[in-house]
């Protein structure tokens, strides 16, 4: 099990299905491996930050610590413990 001590925070769209549980602690070495687990905790959270081909949505973005950015393009950006990656789920349409 990895050591747990990186905020995970999701955006509040997701409050219907997660409830009001929307602040996850997880581990990992870099953003890739903090959203898999969260999956691995939520695993209802896969289809809302992946596609059926295994990439990551779109339209999520993140932010890590103050930095915010698309993230497709973050996925291998390290992290460190004690650190924040906050979910930004875009939403779109007309």
């Amino acid at each position: 099990m990895p050591d747990r001590t990186i905020t995970f925070q999701l955006p509040r769209i997701l409050a219907p299905m997660l409830g009001d549980d929307l602040t996850l602690e997880v581990g990992g070495r870099t953003i890739n491996e903090t959203f898999e687990d969260a999956i691995a905790q939520k695993p209802e959270l896969r289809p809302h930050l992946y596609d059926d081909s295994g990439n990551v949505r779109p339209n999520i973005q993140c932010i890590h610590n103050d930095t915010y950015m698309r993230a497709l393009k973050a996925l291998d950006r390290e992290v460190n413990p004690g650190d924040t990656v906050t979910i930004i789920n875009a939403v779109s349409g007309g």
